[in-house]
């Protein structure tokens, strides 16, 4: 397969993405629609602007990767990991990202309707209760709903609801979920929730 990067003018030939490394690679702009990067080590990456459309990136290395205002519509994002990435302003329309890790991501203004969030539920179900599986009992999600807008650890959500003074403090199972959560949250892309009926 040949990737064109139409800023940087250069070609990417690979034969298997399984082996694919491409740490720190500027890819601005390319066109990597439905390529097979399963596995790809894009660690660092400057994919701003690429067109990663209906790609295979399960269980890619996103961590770091500008991603900025790239289509990852459709992309099967499944156990990627995208700490630290760049999101904001990506279209992730449609994208598969269960099991992703969104620890320090910037989703700010990412456009996510019908994506599969990491928990398994679409967006639309996500944003209607973001705290379903992380604040287990009514007090925790009142105290929860009580700090919104706060986004110091000392003040947030998780750490009010749950006395979790980082992504870390959460148990093991739970810890995709509260780092999804944060970085949803912290992008401001995260509605107070409604109550729940008693």
């Amino acid at each position: 397969m040949i990737i064109y990067d139409r800023f940087n003018a250069t070609k990417i030939v690979y034969e298997n993405a399984a082996l694919v490394t491409l740490i720190g690679a500027r890819l601005r702009g390319a066109d990597l629609s439905g390529a097979n990067l399963r596995r790809a080590d894009l660690h660092g990456a400057d994919l701003s602007e690429a067109d990663l459309s209906e790609a295979d990136l399960h269980e890619a290395d996103l961590r770091g990767a500008d991603l900025h205002g790239a289509d990852l519509s459709g992309a099967d994002l499944r156990g990627a990991g995208l700490r630290g990435a760049g999101l904001h302003g990506a279209d992730l329309h449609g994208a598969d990202l269960i099991e992703a890790d969104l620890y320090q991501a910037d989703l700010r203004e990412a456009y996510l309707s019908e994506a599969t969030m990491p928990d398994g539920r679409t967006f639309d179900a996500y944003t209607a209760d973001p705290l379903a599986g992380i604040c287990q009992d009514a007090a925790a999600r009142d105290r929860a709903v009580a700090a919104w807008g706060n986004h110091s650890w000392e003040d947030c959500p998780m750490h009010v609801a749950n006395g979790y003074n980082g992504v870390g403090d959460a148990p093991a199972a739970a810890r995709i979920a509260v780092a999804a959560f944060v970085a949803l949250f912290d992008s401001l892309l995260l509605p107070v929730p409604r109550p729940v009926a008693p």
